[in-house]
């Protein structure tokens, strides 16, 4: 799945275009919530593309700042002196999409000319302030008493949104759903779903304990570290329909 650690192929290959993006990181990096990451690359690709398309010159500023709760996306390039092809009020369809993406994950969104000639894309996305404590296991607030992280479950609960209002995806199969029991299939359908391991327990008639043990051995047949990769599965593969 797209994430930042794909940025510098992302790079290389919009340079092959004839793009030259001059790239600039700031703060310490750390592992991001999957929908995070996932918006982040790409609002990063959708930005470059525009500046490449709309840029008076084949040249773009690339910023990525890490920060103590967010992270900062800022694209600028050169503007035509004649009328742009992007709205300055940020109302393209390559816009919009970025907004939609930022605000999905609970992050914010301006874009528009500046007064030095330049267009400046500037996003900021939420990053959890630290990671859970050595030998805990973060929480979907399933409410099993394990370490709760906010963030995740709010990052989760939004790419299932980001999913529920994209009803035309390209599926992706996957051979490894093959080796789920029928006991896991049905978990990664409720996971989809946006359940809790409490959820889940109730709606299997089984112990929170139980559940949140299908969930792990659902996460490790498919080789993910987290719901929000469960439900990305769930909705690219088409095991999981929006709507359904």
């Amino acid at each position: 799945m797209p994430g930042l650690a794909r940025l510098g192929g992302l790079l290389d290959s919009l340079t092959a275009a004839g793009l030259s993006v001059r790239h600039r990181q700031t703060g310490r990096p750390r592992p991001l919530p999957t929908a995070v990451d996932l918006a982040a690359y790409r609002v990063i690709q959708e930005g470059l593309t525009n500046a490449h398309k709309h840029g008076a010159t084949a040249e773009a500023d690339l910023l990525l700042g890490y920060g103590p709760g967010a992270l900062r996306i800022r694209i600028t390039n050169l503007l035509h002196t004649r009328p742009s092809p992007v709205p300055a009020a940020g109302t393209g369809h390559g816009l919009t999409g970025m907004r939609e993406r930022a605000h999905t994950v609970g992050g914010s969104f301006r874009a528009g000319a500046e007064p030095d000639g330049r267009f400046r894309l500037d996003v900021r996305l939420p990053l959890p302030e630290a990671a859970p404590p050595a030998g805990t296991e973060a929480s979907d607030g399933s409410g099993t008493g394990l370490y709760p992280t906010a963030a995740q479950g709010r990052a989760t609960k939004a790419l299932i949104a980001q999913y529920l209002t994209t009803p035309d995806l390209t599926h992706t199969p996957a051979p490894e759903l093959t080796s789920l029991t029928e006991r896991e299939r049905q978990v990664l359908v409720l996971v989809a779903a946006g359940l809790s391991n409490d959820a889940i327990a109730e709606q299997l008639h089984v112990s929170p304990w139980t559940a949140k043990t299908h969930v792990n051995r659902t996460m490790t047949k498919l080789g993910v570290r987290d719901r929000a990769q469960l439900v990305v599965i769930a909705y690219q593969t088409g095991f999981v329909h929006p709507g359904a």
